[in-house]
């Protein structure tokens, strides 16, 4: 029903050991908004995110999510609100969790790049919407949390 995948992008020279002296960044991963995509019945979200102490992702064997999506959309009225999950009773926000896998570090264990999730369409109950995103390390430091801007699904 849902399928998603993984798009990582890191930069070459974080990757090597030698070259011009690397950015510092907080333990606290950052993230921010890069783009829409709407491949066929798919949405592609992707979010630009820097890391300072190269602890991101999740290792294969640990199933849990560290990257969640939470959708809203229009009310009647021209609010944004929270848009209901599967079962209303048991969770009342849409919340579309995902799980980034461990990513590679260099020695320096500073880390920046763009994670790209696709998800299906087809569970997307409204047409134009918008996302509030938050990504975790492995320590448990949440990222700062951004909203997307608006998008109508096509």
């Amino acid at each position: 029903m849902m399928r998603s995948v993984l798009f990582i992008t890191l930069l070459g020279g974080l990757l090597s050991a030698c070259g011009p002296e690397l950015p510092e960044y907080p333990p606290e991963p950052a993230i921010t908004f890069v783009r829409f995509a709407q491949p066929g019945d798919s949405l592609q979200v992707t979010v630009h995110f820097t890391d300072g102490d190269g602890d991101l992702g999740v290792p294969e064997e640990n199933p849990t999510p560290n990257m969640y999506f939470y959708f809203y959309h229009r009310n009647p009225a021209g609010q944004w609100v929270p848009t209901e999950g599967p079962d209303p009773l048991a969770v009342d926000t849409f919340i579309y969790p995902y799980r980034v896998p461990e990513l590679p570090t260099s020695q320096k264990k500073v880390m920046e790049g763009e994670i790209t999730v696709t998800m299906e369409k087809m569970f997307l109950p409204h047409d134009t919407l918008r996302m509030d995103i938050r990504l975790y390390d492995r320590a448990g430091h949440p990222s700062n949390k951004i909203t997307t801007p608006e998008l109508i699904l096509h």
